[in-house]
């Protein structure tokens, strides 16, 4: 299970995380990772769950697809902020998404029926052991459906801080991967490796994994005239090596194995 701990720490530093996913490379990233997802799903999987969806923009890019998205998270500030959202949004999408509060380990228990597609996206790098989440995410899963899992790339921890000039968090970042710079809350860097056994372990494989953030990750601007040319570099290079492995991002496609 997630400690009280790192969940009250989430919380308490909502607004801060806020700020960080309003920067220069949050368009780009939820850009990135909905194609990805775009790409996989079938047309007629039509049911998401989105655990830990913390801002929403994840749920309502899938909502104006077409699918119906369940928004669970823990934080009821977050959930408001969904909610808010949602209201510049067509009646029909915010039709297509609702919001549940709990925590992902007890998701079975939350949400009724399995889903298509279940998203867990930034969340379990704030898990110290993280198979009682991925147990769970399995449990909502439909037979041929798939789990997004977007978390830290370990390989990279130190590309943003040296990107951005700061030459000594980064060179601690090398000497100590465990370090975690005062302004973010504490996070477990789990190997892309590590989650792919634990997934191997409840009878899921790996469909794809691409690496989100390989040029852009450290921007704190840049020219949105340019966005459709940088989220088709991003995308390309997120796609094969030794590019993806240098991406602050991973996001990792799984799908059941047959029985």
């Amino acid at each position: 299970m997630v400690s009280a701990g790192i969940r009250n720490l989430w919380m308490a530093h909502a607004e801060e995380l806020g700020v960080a996913y309003a920067d220069a490379a949050s368009p780009i990233r939820f850009h990135l990772v909905t194609r990805a997802l775009l790409d996989h799903l079938p047309r007629r999987a039509r049911r998401v769950a989105d655990i830990g969806g913390g801002y929403g923009r994840q749920a309502i890019l899938l909502a104006r697809s077409g699918r119906s998205v369940a928004v669970l998270d823990p934080d009821k500030h977050m959930l408001e902020l969904v909610r808010a959202s949602l209201e510049t949004e067509d009646l029909a999408v915010r039709g297509r998404v609702a919001l549940v509060e709990g925590y992902g380990e007890n998701a079975s228990r939350l949400l009724k029926g399995r889903f298509d597609l279940v998203c867990c996206h930034s969340v379990v790098m704030y898990v110290e052991k993280i198979r009682p989440l991925l147990l769970s995410l399995s449990n909502i899963t439909s037979p041929k459906g798939l789990i997004s899992i977007l978390t830290i790339n370990p390989a990279s921890v130190a590309m943003r801080e040296g990107l951005q000039g700061r030459w000594k968090e980064a060179a601690t970042l090398i000497r100590n991967p465990a370090y975690t710079a005062s302004r973010y809350i504490p996070n477990r860097k789990h190997r892309i490796h590590s989650i792919r056994e634990a997934m191997r372990k409840l009878s899921f494989e790996l469909v794809a994994w691409y690496g989100v953030g390989v040029f852009t990750d450290h921007l704190s601007t840049f020219d949105r005239s340019e966005l459709e040319e940088i989220c088709e570099l991003e995308w390309l290079a997120g796609l094969s090596d030794p590019y993806r492995s240098v991406a602050r991002m991973a996001h990792l496609v799984f799908k059941r194995r047959p029985a």
